[in-house]
């Protein structure tokens, strides 16, 4: 595998775990509630979809601006790791 390869793949590595990172702090910080009940605090996995960390409000009422600004950052860097995956190994089977 040419050395560039390599290169996009660590790189890809790198958004990967700041996905990972960014969006386990943001579930842990989250204001609370779901869509069938708005009353508990957190992010349960069972209760809430992904994409309740980018809403501007959460369930509860509570201001979400901070959790939405980490939901972006995760998920862009998510989309990051893809795009450098297809990269890498398109110019490896080249």
């Amino acid at each position: 595998m040419e050395r560039r390869a390599i290169s996009l793949i660590n790189w890809a590595l790198r958004a990967t775990i700041l996905c990972i990172i960014v969006g386990g702090i943001g579930m842990l910080a989250y204001t609370g509630g779901s869509f069938c009940n708005k009353q508990p605090a957190g992010f349960a996995l069972h209760d809430n979809f992904l994409s309740d960390l980018g809403r501007t409000r959460a369930w509860s009422g509570a201001s979400n601006l901070n959790i939405e600004a980490l939901f972006i950052i995760s998920t862009t860097a998510g989309a990051a790791a893809v795009a450098l995956m297809f990269i890498a190994f398109a110019k490896a089977a080249s």
